[in-house]
């Protein structure tokens, strides 16, 4: 059975649904975090929720693309078993 690689037809379409899915999690995640992270005496995000609310949420925002896209790119290295366009033996 031929490994599935960066080579084979439905890759743009992961990379599709992997790029839709990290620009619908980082503004829900920017939310939850100013939500639960800014409403103590003592904020927990410190500096950023001294700014206005569209601000902060575009900064946090922009910082959670940031670690989710390079998340997904470590994660997708790793999964790799070799140099890209080489397919290793099966062993029987």
């Amino acid at each position: 059975m031929p490994k599935r690689g960066a080579s084979s037809p439905d890759a743009p379409v992961r990379t599709l649904i992997a790029a839709i899915t990290i620009l619908h999690l980082g503004p829900g995640l920017a939310f939850a975090l100013l939500a639960f992270g800014c409403d103590a005496e003592a904020p927990l995000l410190g500096a950023l929720c001294g700014k206005g609310f569209i601000t902060s949420f575009g900064a946090i925002t922009a910082l959670t693309w940031f670690v989710l896209a390079a998340g997904y790119a470590v994660w997708r290295r790793r999964a790799r078993p070799g140099p890209p366009g080489v397919v290793l033996r099966e062993e029987a």
